[in-house]
């Protein structure tokens, strides 16, 4: 299976999967017979080095359990909050919670990649892979396969890797209340700490995965998912949900602090 085979197949099913699971998996409880997690809690300083942030001395941040990509939206420093999308084939989105240029007022930072298909596009062009149609690949000689196999598995990752540089990161900025902040912030520690998981994890070939990172004194605690489910999952699309309507304009801290309590 060439990559454009393969991915052609993946955009497919990812479709599939964005239309079926907030419907069919939009049950309470335990992340059950989902994908793959990790729970992580670890020093949310790397020493105790200083850096100065907006006049504040900061230890140095520790980063180590965030992507590059993560690093791109979140890379300065640890919020108090962050939430983070990663699709297979979309551009990623989240937001954090954090403090304005005072540190008195609350501020909602939500991020989005604007510019996914023309990024990845253009390092698909610089990195090209060789696709051939199923009915002549299984046609070839079995040497003329692996030439094809190893030249797309060089490109893949230089492609990707490309592709991180040439995205451009929209954040867009919301005032948001104490009231919502502390409720969100709640929220975001109790789903990482009660997180519970069922079953043996499915082995997703596609779909998203979400990463929801909280900060309580000098620990750093997240929790890392590929396709939610239960609790966690209402959870997500109710982050999800904030991002979407900022991305329309449209974001109201009251709803989502009637959701948040519930």
């Amino acid at each position: 299976l060439t990559f454009h085979a393969m991915k052609n197949k993946s955009i497919l099913l990812s479709l599939l999967l964005g239309f079926i699971f907030p419907t069919a998996f939009a049950q309470n409880g335990p992340h059950k017979n989902g994908g793959a997690f990790e729970k992580k809690i670890e020093n949310n300083y790397k020493n105790k080095s200083i850096q100065i942030i907006k006049g504040k001395k900061y230890g140095i941040w520790n980063l180590d359990s965030k992507t590059e990509l993560e690093k791109r939206f979140f890379g300065d420093y640890n919020a108090d909050v962050e939430f983070f999308v990663s699709p297979s084939f979309e551009g990623a989105t989240g937001f954090r919670l954090t403090k304005d240029s005072t540190e008195t007022s609350y501020i909602l930072e939500v991020k989005r990649v604007s510019n996914y298909k023309e990024a990845s596009r253009l390092a698909e062009e610089k990195f090209p892979s060789i696709g051939i149609p199923m009915a002549l690949l299984n046609s070839l000689p079995k040497n003329i396969k692996s030439l094809i196999f190893d030249h797309n598995s060089a490109m893949y990752p230089k492609a990707r890797e490309e592709e991180l540089k040439l995205y451009t990161i929209e954040t867009r900025s919301f005032p948001v209340s104490d009231r919502f902040a502390e409720k969100l912030y709640s929220k975001m520690l109790s789903s990482i700490d009660d997180f519970k998981a069922e079953g043996r994890p499915e082995g997703f070939f596609d779909g998203y995965r979400v990463t929801f990172r909280c900060v309580v004194g000098d620990e750093l605690r997240s929790l890392h998912i590929r396709m939610p489910q239960g609790d966690i999952l209402a959870f997500s699309d109710l982050c999800r949900q904030m991002i979407d309507d900022a991305g329309k304009g449209e974001f109201d801290e009251s709803k989502y602090i009637k959701s948040l309590k519930k």
